[in-house]
């Protein structure tokens, strides 16, 4: 077959998968874009990028309220929700219409990457394209965000089929020896996949860690030098790992040190009691437990059970007034909000 038809053909598989994922994609979770806010800590994430919307870009390290909670700049890793303040600004749309159109991508996204995985990594599209239906298919692919609502760990998934592609070109061009500058272009690009993955959630960036250690192992076991392709592979991911945390330790240094010394995972954490807020910040409506979670913001579901972990006002309460009641967060469940009430 000529090369150009070849290409064609390619070009053409590309475009016809990319449809069929993303219809699929739409078909199996269009309720994302409308109707009532899925996920049990959606509501959380929603509170934490608003209240880093009213900060930017000088965020403190701690809510400036007396009973504030946990640290604002360190109590969870920042870049999803920093993603999501800069769509709503950059589109118009609200907050939550926002919230909404990347929680639905993130699916289309990262299974589109499976596809590429298949294509450049086993050189078939349609081995892509199969791998792309099937994680799509999968109950537990929307379990993470559709029941449980863990935004930055959902959105942390889509760097995660590139990094391990940029792994194996790396991890080849090593191999082969080969001369051509391609491997340092691949390495640059795997570095940056695993630092944006551990910005938007550290368990995802040790998820690439660890499939880039077993991926060695099984490679060491099909390829004809066993030797050579294992201690290759372990050195290209020790190295990925040392110059990753090289680059983010300005942030995990502060981060880890934080949850060590008095994070809220810490043994004498639940022994400090934050002073009582003067005004805290409740849903305007409060229908019930399961239709109304989301209305809590930016306090969570979470403050209205537990009022010791509120967040009030009491420094400055002019300067916070109306932030539960703003109309970008006002997600009532008998009301339209999704993204088709956009115009």
């Amino acid at each position: 077959m000529p090369r150009s038809l070849d290409r064609l053909g390619k070009i053409l598989h590309l475009i016809a998968s990319s449809a069929i994922i993303f219809a699929l994609a739409y078909f199996l979770g269009y309720t994302l874009l409308n109707g009532p806010l899925r996920g049990s800590d959606s509501a959380l994430h929603l509170g934490y990028a608003r209240w880093l919307d009213t900060f930017l870009p000088r965020v403190p390290h701690w809510y400036p309220l007396q009973g504030g909670g946990q640290s604002l700049l360190h109590g969870y890793p920042l870049l999803a929700h920093l993603l999501l303040i800069g769509v709503q600004h950059l589109s118009g749309l609200s907050l939550l219409q926002a919230f909404r159109l990347i929680s639905f991508a993130a699916f289309p996204l990262s299974a589109l990457g499976i596809y590429f995985y298949g294509w450049i990594v086993f050189r078939n599209q349609t081995v892509g394209l199969i791998a792309s239906i099937f994680y799509l298919a999968a109950p537990i692919t929307w379990t993470w965000m559709y029941d449980w609502g863990f935004f930055p760990q959902h959105v942390a998934f889509v760097f995660l089929t590139p990094a391990l592609i940029a792994f194996d070109q790396t991890l080849s061009h090593l191999t082969n020896q080969s001369p051509s500058r391609l491997k340092w272009i691949w390495f640059a690009g795997l570095v940056s996949l695993v630092v944006l993955a551990t910005f938007t959630h550290m368990l995802v960036a040790t998820a690439i860690a660890a499939a880039m250690g077993l991926y060695t192992l099984f490679a060491a076991l099909v390829g004809p030098d066993r030797s050579t392709t294992l201690r290759r592979g372990l050195t290209l991911t020790v190295l990925t790992g040392l110059v990753v945390g090289g680059l983010a330790a300005f942030y995990l240094v502060p981060f880890y040190a934080y949850r060590e010394s008095g994070g809220p995972q810490h043994p004498g954490a639940s022994s400090i009691t934050p002073a009582a807020p003067t005004r805290v910040l409740r849903p305007a409506s409060y229908q019930s437990a399961r239709n109304s979670h989301a209305d809590a913001i930016p306090a969570g579901r979470h403050a209205l059970r537990h009022p010791r972990h509120c967040i009030g006002v009491h420094l400055h309460p002019e300067k916070f007034s109306g932030i539960a009641e703003s109309p970008d967060l006002d997600v009532d469940r008998n009301r339209s909000d999704d993204l088709r009430s956009h115009a």
